[in-house]
């Protein structure tokens, strides 16, 4: 496969139909784009576990250092508690709508490129109509997908409550036997992270352009991987390095923004007051643009990067027709254009 004539058609078909941009900037909305890790705190290791007295005035002594007034600090913990199960689920329910945008924007993307790719064209409202089409399988295959982390992650979350309650709370002792196991099941992530981050994109082409739905679209992208696995890991490689990039660059813009729209509830805390709606609904509204600014820097990456693997995958499967032609035209009259090259 020549790499370089692929990237020149991807970007070359992403830059004559802009439309791409829009979506791909959807797509970056529901989370189809780089991000980064989050550290953890040498804080966490003074705070103190167990249930007594002792543990919890040591609590309001480890926060005190912080400007927090320690004898309301108990008081206070319905109203924190309160808020940010609020917070959480107004933000639970964008990221949920976000999620279905982003599916039929992917799919959106790769029908139109193809179409583009084989002679044809393409708008923004033809390829989010075709993109609503395959929206449930698209659901249903990240489902499948999401099976094994979530089983992993609540089997992480079991072992630790299982020892906090049953520790009699002399927790610190057992943290190594803990440990372990945790460790142990979270690796099993890592290399499961890596082949569905392989598999998902041919399972999406599967689903668009041969019909498949769930495991069958899975099963097929595991297939294609392993008959081309050289190329697809290099494509992988090669976009991975270029998504860091920009992942960085559109962290370090949009943080600031999610971080200086907390700081009245930050405040509110510190000062022993209840945070307003104002000061949460701001907060809210940071977290908003920050995925806002960061999904229009991710949205030209996106899109040239599905438009390139789309190429790549016609190329490997020997595609030569429009795949799903539109619903006033049967197969008889379907034109057959040989793939660009």
């Amino acid at each position: 496969m020549d790499f370089g004539d692929l990237f020149k058609r991807g970007w070359q078909i992403t830059w004559n139909n802009k439309f791409l941009y829009v979506l791909g900037f959807l797509a970056a909305l529901g989370g189809n784009g780089s991000s980064g890790g989050s550290g953890g705190s040498n804080i966490s290791n003074n705070i103190p576990t167990g249930g007594n007295t002792e543990d919890f005035e040591a609590f309001e002594d480890l926060f005190g250092e912080f400007g927090f007034d320690p004898g309301s600090l108990e008081s206070m913990l319905p109203t924190i508690i309160g808020s940010v199960v609020a917070i959480i689920c107004i933000l639970f329910i964008i990221r949920v709508v976000l999620w279905f945008i982003r599916l039929i924007s992917e799919a959106g993307m790769i029908q139109s490129v193809a179409e583009i790719n084989a002679g044809g064209s393409s708008n923004f409202r033809q390829a989010f109509a075709q993109g609503r089409e395959h929206m449930l399988p698209m659901f249903i295959t990240n489902l499948i997908l999401l099976v094994v982390p979530i089983v992993i992650v609540l089997l992480m979350l079991a072992v630790g409550a299982l020892t906090f309650f049953f520790s009699d709370g002399n927790f610190e002792a057992i943290i190594p036997l803990v440990a372990i196991p945790m460790i142990c099941l979270g690796c099993l992530l890592v290399p499961y992270g890596i082949i569905t981050a392989l598999i998902y994109p041919i399972a999406q082409r599967g689903i668009v352009f041969k019909g498949l739905d769930g495991w069958d679209s899975i099963k097929y992208g595991w297939e294609f991987l392993k008959k081309h696995v050289s190329d697809v890991l290099i494509l992988a490689l090669l976009f991975f390095v270029v998504g860091l990039i920009i992942g960085v660059i559109a962290l370090v813009v949009s943080l600031p923004l999610l971080i200086g729209s907390g700081l009245p509830v930050f405040f509110a805390i510190i000062e022993g007051n209840t945070p307003g709606a104002g000061a949460i609904g701001l907060l809210v509204a940071g977290f908003i643009a920050m995925i806002v600014v960061g999904a229009f820097i991710s949205s030209i990456f996106i899109a040239f990067r599905s438009a390139t693997f789309t190429l790549a995958y016609l190329e490997l499967d020997g595609q030569s027709a429009v795949p799903n032609p539109p619903a006033e035209k049967g197969p008889d009259d379907l034109p057959v254009a040989p793939l660009a090259s």
